[in-house]
């Protein structure tokens, strides 16, 4: 009986091995962790195990320290990028390896420069995910060679060397891990992103359609479009050029463009579907129609997915995937207008726009596949990057604009660096007066901590005290546990490889395995004790408590107060996306609705956290979310009006007296809140377009009903505005 438990057990145990590692490998596909991981953990013990078997323990710790800190920067974008973004990390690396070391002997120094390391830090880390990894590499070195200062004819002569081959190993590490993907995989991997993320929402407006579970409600939903919206963000911030911008003769990223575009407009027409969907399903006789059209939104999820994995790969098998798919999505869609649209006498409206948007996604899809298809064979990095590639990163001027986009100061981002500056500092004097030995965990810890919001540093500040919490007492089980040398160089690169993982799916686990491999890193050289790992936790605790005060005392940051300019950010863009689309200019409508689309998603996340505050009013988080649901309506009025102008429409008809009034009214609407709240908007931001009315384009009916659902929001906007009017006026 005991022996059949056991292989039961052991069964189960290697299914779900199985499906962990299944998962794993899947997720590394369209986001390369482990590749990641491993760059960390080959940077951070080869130059370890050298320093013990050579005798140079103290070298090696400094090029182990100076790639661990660069190692931290997920190298994103094409190799050029990349490159750029390593050499600018050493650069860093070795300057203020210089002042850390150089200063750490007097005090008033040290204060002075932990004080700009601090603001710097603060800076970079408000300017995406390429900044947060430049500030690592500032404050980690800056700290570390403080805290372990040289006689200054040393510092240029031998620590600045080993920091600076310590940046090296990093460089070639990086390269190594860059040279040999294909050119285009980086973009195309971005653009696989999107495709998982509508799949993603496409399930998510399914769940329920089948009559076997709960429907999501409007903010589930309006969560999986904004992770839509995020996936094209993080697209164009490492492949910035849209389709118009591309060089003609530059074809592969020329393609990509145009792929991307396209599915950017299959993002907009499946959230568009939500509105119908919702309507279809509140009607009772339509529960025939709702479980036929579950079959199609099943197959437009799966055709997503697989639409995702061909573009990573370019294989001939997936292609077919694909088309299987694309034919089965047809099909459905057909089968679905045929028993519930074409035999009716009285077509349900909603289910007919339902089954056009899916027709208008299946145009989308075969002219993806098309272009796909024309795709010519990528070639290798090394074999495409060129000297003339390679020197084009020395520019001069490129630099120049990288310079001046780090060093961009906003009044939020100015604040927030400098209540980095203040906390830092203020935990450094307590390292350094109260002559803590490992002390300088503290600093560390409060910029690490420290975040630009209350709610998310209060959140972190906890998870970084748990994760350490747990870490050290792994630690005091492996300093209790005899080992060799080898395994507990083997523990620490699992380590380093596994805090990299699990950075972006718990950070709490992160920190768990930055801590071990900290314990591990003391334990090699045989320095670690118990007294260690008690400083850590105090220290920890006492920086991350610092950065939850100076979030409530130091210049604090409550979205009680950027709430309001969010949502008004969101209004101006959204008039100046509707005065666009009401006409025709030589800007790409996209790029108006892309700008709304993004102040909608700040706005959102704005009252998410202040939700999360201590004593926020509930009655203004339901006028403030009423006012953000009609706001993101008129954009997806938008998206749909400019939608069908994409296409020819035979039941088009010139616009008519009604249509120029009701688009005169609108504007009039949003001209009376401009006026309502000029004390807080500027007239740039509010800019009238000089709209010609009677040169409106062709109109469908579809087109008049998306008008005259604006022209409600728009008036439920300033009934919303004129409550919250108050808390308008005290953000001045």
């Amino acid at each position: 009986m005991c022996s059949v438990i056991i292989k039961k057990l052991k069964k189960s145990y290697s299914i779900i091995s199985l499906k962990t590692l299944d998962q794993l490998l899947e997720s590394e596909r369209f986001e390369p962790l482990l590749s990641w991981g491993l760059r960390m953990g080959i940077a951070a013990c080869v130059p370890l195990v050298w320093g013990i078997y050579t005798h140079h323990e103290t070298e090696g710790g400094f090029i182990t320290l100076t790639a661990e800190a660069i190692g931290w920067m997920e190298l994103k974008g094409n190799f050029t990028q990349r490159l750029k973004v390593l050499l600018i990390a050493i650069l860093f690396a070795m300057g203020f390896g210089f002042l850390g070391s150089s200063s750490g002997t007097v005090l008033s120094l040290s204060v002075f420069f932990m004080f700009v390391v601090g603001f710097l830090t603060g800076l970079f880390k408000n300017i995406g995910e390429r900044g947060s990894g430049l500030a690592i590499s500032i404050f980690v070195m800056f700290i570390f060679t403080n805290a372990y200062p040289c006689p200054i004819e040393e510092v240029l002569s031998k620590r600045i060397v080993w920091i600076g081959i310590g940046g090296l190993w990093s460089l070639i590490l990086g390269v190594l891990f860059s040279i040999f993907i294909p050119v285009q995989k980086p973009y195309r991997r971005s653009i696989a992103l999107i495709w998982k993320s509508i799949a993603a929402l496409q399930h998510t407006l399914s769940e329920g359609f089948n009559q076997r579970g709960k429907k999501n409600n409007i903010r589930a939903i309006y969560l999986s479009e904004r992770e839509v919206r995020n996936a094209l963000d993080n697209s164009l911030q490492f492949h910035a050029k849209l389709a118009h911008q591309v060089a003609q003769q530059n074809k592969q990223e020329l393609e990509l463009a145009q792929i991307r575009k396209a599915a950017a407009l299959i993002g907009s027409i499946t959230a568009n579907i939500e509105e119908e969907l919702r309507n279809l399903a509140y009607n009772k006789e339509t529960e025939l129609a709702c479980i036929a059209l579950y079959g199609v939104m099943k197959a437009h999820e799966q055709l997503c997915n697989r639409m995702a994995y061909f573009i990573l790969s370019l294989q001939k098998e997936d292609y077919l995937l694909v088309k299987v798919q694309i034919n089965r999505l047809q099909k459905l869609n057909a089968l679905f207008y045929k028993k519930h649209l074409a035999d009716t006498t009285h077509q349900n409206a909603y289910a007919k726009r339902i089954y056009l948007s899916y027709e208008r996604i299946l145009k989308l899809m075969t002219k993806v596949l098309s272009v796909i298809n024309e795709h010519d064979k990528e070639a290798l990095t090394f074999q495409s990057y060129g000297l003339y590639k390679t020197l084009y990163i020395l520019q001069p001027k490129e630099w120049l604009q990288h310079l001046q986009t780090l060093f961009h100061i906003n009044t939020f981002t100015f604040k927030f660096a400098l209540r980095a500056a203040i906390a830092s500092t203020i935990g450094y004097l307590i390292y350094r007066l109260a002559h803590i030995q490992y002390g300088y965990w503290i600093p560390f810890t409060t910029l690490i901590v420290m975040q630009p919001y209350v709610t998310t540093t209060n959140k972190k500040a906890i998870e970084r005290i748990a994760g350490t919490f747990l870490g050290i007492l792994a630690g005091a089980l492996v300093m209790s546990t005899p080992g060799t040398l080898h395994l507990k160089e083997l523990l620490f690169f699992m380590s380093a490889v596994c805090m990299i993982i699990s950075i972006k799916r718990s950070y709490s686990l992160s920190t768990f395995f930055i801590t071990l491999s900290l314990v591990l890193l003391y334990s090699v050289d045989e320095a670690l004790t118990y007294t260690v790992l008690i400083q850590r936790l105090i220290s920890t605790t006492i920086g991350a408590s610092l950065a939850v005060v100076a979030g409530f005392v130091f210049l604090p940051t409550f979205e009680k107060n950027w709430l309001p300019k969010h949502i008004l950010q969101a209004i101006s863009k959204n008039f100046n996306y509707f005065q666009c689309s009401m006409q025709e200019t030589s800007l790409p409508w996209t790029r108006f609705k892309r700008l709304a689309e993004s102040h909608n998603s700040i706005a959102f996340d704005s009252l998410q956290r202040y939700m999360q505050e201590p004593l926020h009013d509930k009655k203004k988080v339901t006028a403030y979310y009423a006012l953000l649901t009609h706001i993101v309506r008129i954009t997806r009025e938008l998206n749909k009006f400019n939608i069908e102008k994409e296409d020819t429409v035979a039941t088009a008809t010139p616009a008519q007296a009604a249509d120029v009034d009701r688009i005169r009214e609108i504007l009039n609407c949003f001209d009376d809140i401009k006026i309502q709240l000029s004390q807080q908007v500027t007239l740039k931001e509010w800019e009238r377009l000089n709209i010609d009315i009677s040169q409106l384009p062709l109109l469908s009916s579809y087109q008049r009903n998306s008008l005259y659902k604006i022209h409600f929001e728009i008036h439920a906007i300033k009934d919303d505005l004129e409550f919250l009017s108050s808390q308008l006026q005290a953000t001045t």
